[in-house]
């Protein structure tokens, strides 16, 4: 990747020293009786999340290359976050269900740090939540996949027949908090299809499902319980592998035209009292991390093979899935504009309410990121030559 370029993002500071901050709690770092800093990090079994996979599975090679790594000490587990040979912290991984729960999770106090959906952390901050994106992670990435019979094999076919089936369409989703059914709907919206989540409206043409989890949508499509889904790889390819799905469009090419293309999808976030308490650590995780996205983007068969084994797929069904996604951690100005896009969809479709309602993308921006431990791993990589 090239030098970074964005100066905007230097503006985009937490809320502010006014914001009430939490007192450091048992679940954040702390340095006692000469133990290290300790805190936890929230990660999602899908591919998206593959640069944690990677500085995990090939410390050795982050060791050797640019001396800032993740030593194990129980595999998937628990980490020491290493500086040549200087150990700097203990992480704990926890594993949560679903990218769009990872920042309920981490409000509720699980873990400091997360990888988890845009707009979900977006939802949450517009609802008080104190946390915040502190880098790109991950663009693009999900699919419409629907039964194998089912009588479109595009979208243009599939508004075709939404408009004039008569039958209606079951469309599953894993959470409403989730990119995907944000992006179907707004597709749907454009194209004059009329949905619900409403069971009993029988007069819309498409009913969206939320099945409560990305596990459950490829049996609801084996049961016959839904004719279709949206959600991230790699469930549209394994659904493809399995033989029990097909994929008749990428999320990133629905309509409006334009909008979707290089969508951010995940990122990394942080609860701000450990942006405020723990600000050192979470410069050298984020360097870690880059360092991870550049592995998948230079050695792409070897990090296909690192999410195949800790996400427990068919190598087969990686080698379909990771391609459809991109791997960055720079706030170019394509994804800044891309995060507007998402926040004037949430706002069309009543998933911001509060604290954001009245703010332009412009003004959000301030609110929902804070890239300062990002820049300063930025400014220490350039330092260094590594960058």
């Amino acid at each position: 990747m090239g030098k970074h370029t964005m100066n905007r993002r230097r503006f985009i500071k937490t809320v502010g020293a006014g914001s009430t901050m939490l007192a450091a709690s048992n679940l954040l770092s702390y340095k006692a009786f000469g133990q290290a800093p300790f805190f936890r990090v929230g990660w999602v079994k899908q591919d998206h999340h593959t640069s944690l996979f990677v500085a995990a599975s090939e410390w050795e090679f982050m060791r050797d290359n640019y001396g800032v790594y993740l030593e194990p000490v129980r595999e998937r587990e628990l980490y020491n976050l290493v500086e040549n040979g200087q150990k700097l912290a203990e992480i704990e991984f926890i594993e949560t269900l679903g990218a769009s729960n990872m920042p309920r999770n981490m409000a509720q106090g699980q873990f400091d740090f997360g990888l988890g959906g845009h707009p979900a952390v977006t939802f949450f901050v517009d609802q008080g939540a104190e946390m915040s994106i502190t880098s790109p992670l991950h663009s693009e990435g999900a699919a419409l996949t629907v039964n194998p019979d089912f009588p479109a094999d595009s979208w243009d076919e599939f508004v075709v027949y939404a408009l004039n089936a008569d039958k209606q369409i079951r469309i599953g989703y894993k959470s409403p908090a989730a990119v995907h059914p944000l992006i179907m709907e707004r597709a749907m919206q454009f194209e004059g299809i009329h949905f619900t989540e409403d069971a009993s409206d029988q007069n819309a043409q498409v009913l969206m499902i939320n099945m409560k989890g990305a596990g459950n949508l490829i049996p609801g499509l084996q049961q016959s319980l839904l004719d279709g889904f949206v959600v991230n790889q790699p469930q549209p390819a394994l659904a493809e592998f399995q033989g029990v799905g097909k994929t008749i469009a990428r999320l990133q090419d629905l309509p409006p035209p334009g909008w979707w293309a290089g969508h951010p999808c995940c990122i990394t976030s942080a609860r701000k009292d450990f942006i405020q308490n723990h600000f050192d650590n979470g410069v050298k995780l984020l360097e870690v991390l880059y360092f991870a996205t550049e592995f998948i983007n230079t050695n792409f068969d070897r990090a296909t093979e690192v999410a195949s084994d800790w996400l427990g797929v068919p190598l087969e069904v990686e080698q379909i899935s990771m391609p459809n996604s991109q791997y960055s951690m720079e706030p170019t100005t394509q994804w800044f504009n891309a995060g507007h896009v998402w926040f004037d969809a949430m706002k069309d479709l009543g998933k911001i309410s509060q604290l954001l309602l009245d703010k332009t993308p412009e003004q959000a921006d301030a609110l929902v990121y804070d890239f300062s431990m990002l820049d300063a791993a930025f400014a220490d990589l350039v330092d260094k030559g590594l960058r």
